[in-house]
């Protein structure tokens, strides 16, 4: 038997969605590749700093690195991290703490975490084990460690007054890696959500084709294929209109459902805002509403004239039958008593249907 021409549609989204899926999945491995070898990497590969020389080569390489030391120098200096709301302080942590060590000709800072500090610190004996990469200091950070370096009595006098312009951000191997998983990690949800939204809503299109014909689905399916290829047919964009059916195909989502079960269509705009303040686009979409209560929101991110137009032509042609354009009072209704909003399309269709026949 020869399959419908819409089931086919149906079916070639699917077969797009899942290849979709795919590429996005050989995304996701290859993040998290890097990741693997980003840790291996920087735990086996690392460049050991002894001098000033191995220190230029590091600094010229953009390394991650790894320097040993039998001696951690406190600079009495605290980074903190200050949360507030209204300008009223609620907290506040550290953020880090600097130290610095030898390596002549200059002296090294280094920013560790307040967990390291302790633990490194308290650590009697040496040798101290550093690894992390290389940060440019700023002039205001320069000074203020040339003025903690001076302070410091154990580390004032000769070459040693001098730091490097640069300092080392204390890192562990896992921690450069910890990004391409957990970018991997909210790619992956993401995707799934999106995969899953989509699944949902075609299903349930779906279904509800086949509700709407008790069960006798491949009636339906004959009857969409008959009508789309009518010469009369309404068609703008992914949206096609034939005698019984609204029939819509886009990436997001395929459907086929009786116009008589229409109840309400209308247009959305959503202005996307960075920062919940600066405005970053548009996206306009046409939704219709049926009568089994379920709503479909076709997206066309650049596509405010077909949707104007569409709703213009199912005003001009079914708003007998359908109730056409937003309201915040429907919206209102539907969203408190959908079993009102119904037993108000129902009388507006009778109505309706009493005016054109008078």
């Amino acid at each position: 038997m020869k399959q419908s021409y819409f089931i086919n549609a149906y079916k070639k989204r699917w077969t797009s969605r899942v290849k979709a899926l795919i590429l996005c999945a050989l995304v996701v491995l290859a993040l998290i590749g890097i990741g693997i070898y980003t840790y291996y990497n920087n735990t086996n590969n690392a460049t050991v700093v002894n001098n000033g020389e191995d220190y230029n080569k590091a600094l010229k390489d953009d390394s991650y690195i790894q320097i040993s030391s039998d001696m951690l120098y406190d600079l009495d200096i605290v980074i903190t991290e200050t949360r507030s709301k209204l300008g009223i302080k609620l907290s506040e942590k550290v953020k880090s703490r600097f130290v610095a060590i030898n390596l002549p000709p200059f002296t090294l800072a280094v920013a560790l975490p307040e967990d390291e500090y302790i633990k490194l610190m308290e650590q009697e004996n040496g040798p101290y084990i550093l690894t992390g990469t290389l940060v440019e200091l700023k002039d205001s950070e320069l000074e203020i460690l040339k003025t903690a370096i001076k302070d410091n009595h154990l580390l004032s006098g000769g070459f040693q007054l001098v730091p490097y312009l640069q300092y080392l951000n204390y890192e562990k191997p896992i921690n450069s890696a910890s990004v391409y998983f957990t970018f991997a990690g909210l790619f992956t949800i993401f995707v799934l959500a999106l995969y899953i939204h989509g699944m949902r809503k075609n299903s349930m299109a779906l279904k509800s084709l086949k509700n709407f014909y008790n069960g006798d689905i491949e009636v339906a399916y004959e009857e969409i294929d008959d009508e789309l290829t009518s010469p009369d047919v309404y068609k703008n964009g992914p949206i096609t209109i034939t005698k019984n059916y609204i029939v819509v195909k886009t990436q997001q989502i395929v459907f086929a459902l009786p116009l008589k079960e229409l109840m309400w269509v209308y247009k959305e705009t959503i202005t996307k805002k960075v920062y919940f303040v600066i405005p970053a686009g548009k996206i306009n979409s046409l939704v219709f509403v049926f009568s089994d209560k379920h709503t479909y929101k076709v997206d066309l991110f650049k596509g405010e004239k077909v949707i104007d137009e569409v709703i213009e032509y199912i005003f001009n042609n079914y708003s007998n039958t359908s109730f056409v354009g937003y309201s915040e009072e429907l919206q209102n209704l539907f969203k408190k008593d959908p079993e009102e909003f119904i037993l108000n399309w129902k009388i507006h269709k009778e109505k309706e249907n009493i005016l054109t026949h008078s």
